[in-house]
């Protein structure tokens, strides 16, 4: 089984239309390891509260809503964690009434 270090230095952590400045970024969380630790904080949030949104969880887990909003999608291609339903967010929900992916832990149902 791969290791999760090894499973995000295949996912590129920016974007190729992106700044210098956040491929600059991007190289130093994954050499430093914070990218790997931060998907697992976010991929521990999913499995402790299963069908919130990224903003939802960020709240409850007391994490930045950007850190858990680019963290779902590397907890995703690690295998972690899957998208499910999209409904209205809870704590967007008076900001903007958008729909919103929900996560659930790999193994649970939605």
């Amino acid at each position: 089984m791969r290791d999760l270090f090894d499973v995000l230095d295949d996912v590129p952590a920016a974007a190729s239309a992106d700044p210098g400045t956040s491929h600059e970024a991007a190289r130093a969380i994954n050499a430093s390891g914070g990218r790997a630790a931060q998907t697992r904080l976010v991929a521990d949030a999913v499995r402790r509260w299963p069908g919130k949104t990224s903003a939802e969880l960020a709240v409850l887990a007391e994490l930045d809503r950007h850190m858990v909003a680019k963290r779902c999608p590397d907890a995703e291609k690690a295998g972690l964690v899957y998208r499910g339903p999209a409904r209205v967010c809870e704590t967007t929900r008076g900001k903007r009434p958008l729909r919103a992916v929900t996560w659930w832990p790999v193994g649970a149902q939605s």
